[in-house]
């Protein structure tokens, strides 16, 4: 027999009509929006993200947000966990990023559960390592560089290319702190000045880290 059933939806603040049973399944709609302050939460006026979908169930594959940032994945199994997370190829800019790690639901038939998923505005870290010897100032290559958070928590690394110049990809808006390998410094047997922190909003585009300089012991 033929099962449909009528439900409402906060975001939409709209009626709809399922073709399954809203008794024995879950529904969860999505709101899908740029970041703007940085707050992970939605507030009146931030952009909404439309053709955005979500990984995981095949039966979400075609499901992607409307004008409005906002979809509607149905039928999620009574009593499961599930995990909602974006499928990154569907974010038209390279630049865009989950500002938040995946939410993990637990469903109950009968319920429609609401998730907002800020999306942030990502920027490129650049710089420049030198080393000064005998007077002589020269790209440093091959060190270590790590960006870390404010209680030290390691969060990218990368390495300094033949001219000196390192690259980050596109971080998260935040707080980080610029560090150098310690066995690097050791081995090469190279005193490293203070290296200092710097805040990302997410608006910058490219955001370049003042030139380290390095001398020999």
């Amino acid at each position: 027999t033929l099962t449909s059933s009528l439900g409402y939806e906060k975001f939409r603040n709209d009626f709809y009509f399922a073709n399954e049973s809203l008794v024995s399944n879950s529904n969860l709609t999505a709101r899908v929006f740029i970041d703007e302050d940085n707050s992970q939460t939605y507030d009146a006026g931030e952009e909404p993200l439309e053709g955005v979908r979500f990984a995981g169930s095949s039966r979400w594959n075609k499901e992607e947000t409307d004008i409005n940032g906002l979809v509607t994945l149905r039928g999620l199994p009574h009593l499961e966990m599930q995990k909602i997370e974006l499928n990154d190829k569907s974010l038209q800019d390279p630049f865009l990023q989950p500002a938040k790690p995946p939410v993990y639901i637990y469903t109950h038939a009968g319920t429609h559960t609401y998730v907002d998923v800020p999306i942030a505005q990502t920027v490129e870290v650049e710089g420049s390592l030198q080393i000064e010897s005998e007077g002589f100032i020269k790209p440093a290559s091959g060190f270590s560089i790590y960006l870390t958070d404010l209680q030290g928590q390691r969060m990218a690394e990368t390495t300094a290319e033949f001219d000196g110049i390192f690259l980050f990809e596109p971080m998260l808006p935040g707080d980080y702190c610029v560090a150098l390998d310690e066995s690097d410094i050791e081995k090469k047997k190279i005193q490293a000045p203070a290296l200092g922190c710097f805040s990302l909003k997410g608006d910058e585009g490219v955001y370049f880290i003042d030139d380290i300089t390095l001398s020999r012991l």
